[in-house]
This record gives structure tokens, C-alpha cells and sequence, in this order.
């Protein structure tokens, strides 16, 4: 997040967090207050059927859980992007 705040970056249109184990580590660096993307994609199989401390950092930061991709991925929007998507 320094490297955005660095260059002035707010508007993120698709987020994708794969750094093999260490999602919950970049998602606690995350300032949501700064920057909210508008689609996250992490991967998630620390466990099986994807790590629910993960989900809730997302959820409790004002995302909402739209689909799980296979069996390593989940998908999350921002809460208002989803609502304008209905």
C-alpha cells in the first residue's frame, strides 16, 4: 500500500492477492479506508473450502462474499459496487 500512496492511487478496479500463504498478511496492510477496491480476488486454501479468517477480514471491511473459484479462490465486491449492480 505504500507504493499507492506513493503515486497518489485510489480508484482500483480489480485487486488480485495470490502470494502463496501470506493473503491474511497483505489484507492486515491494507488501509480500506484509503483505497477500496472495487473486486477482490485472493486465493484462499489455506484450508479446505477456503481460511474463514480471511473472509471475515473482507467482510468486516465492507465486502461482500460473491463466488468461490474452483477450489483456491474467492471473489469479494465492495459493498456499494455490488448494491449498484442490481
Amino acid at each position: 500500500m505504500d507504493v499507492m500512496n506513493e503515486f497518489g492511487i485510489r480508484d482500483v478496479d480489480l485487486m488480485s492477492i495470490d502470494v502463496e500463504g501470506y493473503e491474511a498478511e497483505v489484507l492486515a496492510g491494507i488501509d480500506f479506508d484509503a483505497v477500496r477496491p472495487k473486486i477482490i480476488l485472493i486465493e484462499n486454501c489455506r484450508r479446505l473450502g477456503g481460511d474463514k479468517d480471511i473472509r471475515n477480514v473482507l467482510l468486516d471491511a465492507g465486502y461482500v462474499f460473491a463466488m468461490r473459484i474452483w477450489t483456491a479462490d474467492d471473489v469479494f465486491l465492495e459493498k456499494t459496487f455490488a448494491d449498484s449492480l442490481r
